[in-house]
């Protein structure tokens, strides 16, 4: 059993891989996107006192604490003069509740992680905006309803995986007609109805499912 003492007692973290990173900081819409998630989820461990993307003593990546149990990670990608937020995994955090929909407001993001917590609810149709998303992990939680209409028109989606969860209705026909970037999707046990197409020729990067 692993204990939520170690989760909460972790140290957020954040990676910033730039060119350089001297005076560069997180674009503010992003910060309180950021915030808002934070106060959501109960991240009390999320430092805003200094940039999230810095590269002071005191910054983020100056405090990754990760392992085969739990990540407490974001990545930042810097120019000179600014940072993104493109990568969030919050894995085994032990996190609940709903998805805050300002997670569709980072529009640099490539990866989201929040597999194995105990989110639940319907995903928010706000997820549906991100224009650079490749990797989706939403599996192993309670999450309930259908998958948003808006999720068509995620096609640059890599991987996703929404396994193990508590999903209604079926699965979308978008998937097959607009995800042609898809390279794994999980679906097992997470309750959407339906029949794979017999023909995946839309899908011709697909190799796992």
């Amino acid at each position: 059993m692993f204990s939520p003492v170690l989760v909460f007692a972790s140290i957020f973290s954040a990676c910033c891989l730039a060119t350089s990173t001297f005076g560069a900081t997180l674009a503010k819409d992003e910060v309180e996107a950021l915030k808002s998630i934070g106060r959501t989820l109960g991240k009390t461990n999320w430092n805003f006192s200094v940039d999230p993307c810095s590269s002071g003593d005191e910054s983020w990546a100056n405090f990754a604490e990760s392992n085969a149990y739990y990540v407490n990670n974001v990545t930042c990608v810097c120019s000179s003069i600014i940072c993104h937020v493109v990568r969030i995994d919050l894995t085994r955090n032990y996190l609940s509740g709903s998805i805050p929909p300002q997670w569709g407001s980072m529009q640099q993001l490539v990866q989201i992680v929040l597999e194995h917590n105990s989110f639940s609810g319907n995903l928010p149709a706000a997820l549906g905006n991100l224009p650079k998303i490749e990797r989706l992990f939403l599996n192993s939680n309670n999450f309930t309803g259908e998958l948003p209409e808006t999720f068509a028109r995620l096609t640059t989606l890599k991987i996703f995986r929404i396994g193990d969860n508590n999903f209604t209705g079926k699965i979308p026909g978008f998937i097959f007609q607009n995800w042609t970037n898809l390279k794994e999707m999980i679906l097992r046990s997470c309750n959407l109805i339906g029949k794979l197409p017999t023909s995946l020729e839309n899908m011709p990067k697909l190799e796992t499912l």
